[in-house]
């Protein structure tokens, strides 16, 4: 945003946390789930289109309405930005998923029964987040293979490690700016948990296992890891 003369949102208001969620669940069709998707951000789009400038759209919240979203709107591309699954679940822990934040409220991908969404074990808490992570890592997957032109997959850390992965991906999106290391605002921290994480060894023990991370790349080719260095 400040880099560039882009229009960028990220979880703005009328969010879309339940329509994907519900989408995702098949409670809900790609017509309902564009629609909500439109009159979420019609004013951004309009805007957008008016003073012909690029609409970013930064809410992971949009994830499982990335196929409908690519068949309505043929010209547009797809950052997939992916956090290592370890960090992200460290992160899901600290915030309470499927234990104090429900999930179709809050966006959270989640299959079984939702009056069991609720985790039982410390365990179980990490393993639905895990296949929370999946499920998103699952999306992105198939669209990349149904239009890898228009898909750039990237890994969170590599981005705020290396600036210049950054600029590789406003040269792919055709974008011209600034650098993003002149720009004030970046690798600044936001939206981020004031309280740390005190692992339990029984988490630490599931966190380290080989069995854990497989079931988060369950159904991932080795190409798409490896764009993302996992």
């Amino acid at each position: 945003m400040d880099a560039s003369d882009c229009l960028v949102c990220h979880a703005s208001a009328r969010t879309l946390s339940e329509v994907g969620f519900l989408y995702h669940n098949g409670s809900i069709n790609a017509d309902e789930a564009l629609g909500a998707y439109r009159f979420s951000r019609g004013l951004f789009l309009g805007i957008a289109e008016k003073e012909d400038r690029a609409y970013i759209d930064l809410d992971c919240k949009n994830s499982p309405l990335a196929l409908p979203l690519s068949q309505s709107y043929p010209e547009c591309k797809f950052i997939v930005l992916l956090r290592d699954p370890i960090s992200f679940i460290k992160s899901g822990l600290n915030r309470g998923y499927f234990v104090e934040k429900h999930p179709q409220a809050w966006g959270h991908l989640y299959r079984g029964d939702m009056l069991q969404w609720r985790a039982i074990s410390e365990a179980d808490q990490i393993y639905k987040i895990a296949a929370f992570w999946n499920s998103v890592a699952l999306v992105a997957h198939d669209l990349f293979l149904r239009v890898p032109e228009r898909v750039h997959v990237v890994s969170v850390s590599s981005m705020f490690e290396d600036p210049v992965v950054v600029q590789k991906i406003m040269s792919w999106l055709g974008i011209d700016g600034r650098s993003p290391i002149d720009c004030r605002t970046f690798k600044n921290k936001a939206n981020v948990s004031r309280s740390k994480l005190c692992i339990s060894n029984i988490q630490a023990s599931v966190l380290g296992s080989d069995q854990l991370r497989a079931s988060c790349f369950d159904g991932l080719n080795s190409e798409f890891l490896g764009q993302l260095g996992f």
